[in-house]
């Protein structure tokens, strides 16, 4: 018996998928989102950093805005570069 709980737990958390949505309407989510933000009338702001070299450990795909700069930048290939060109 014991065994059947833990391969139905198991199977249960291999089936199971975690998705989060946050704002207006929380219950309509899209089938691909991980996360979905949304809102009628608020906006997502990005990390701000007053100088790239601050973030420790980054990893290629990190999003920052930087102040000093006024630019979002994106950790790529071991390097910040300018989003927005």
């Amino acid at each position: 018996m014991k065994k059947l709980i833990l391969i139905a737990a198991l199977s249960f958390g291999i089936m199971a998928t975690a998705q989060v949505k946050i704002g207006d309407n929380p219950t309509n989510i899209g089938t691909s989102s991980l996360l979905e933000i949304e809102s009628s009338s608020k906006a997502l702001v990005v990390t701000r950093v007053t100088s790239t070299a601050a973030v420790a450990n980054p990893v290629n795909g990190m999003i920052v805005y930087d102040l000093i700069d006024n630019r979002f930048k994106i950790y790529q290939n071991n390097t910040w570069i300018n989003l927005f060109l």
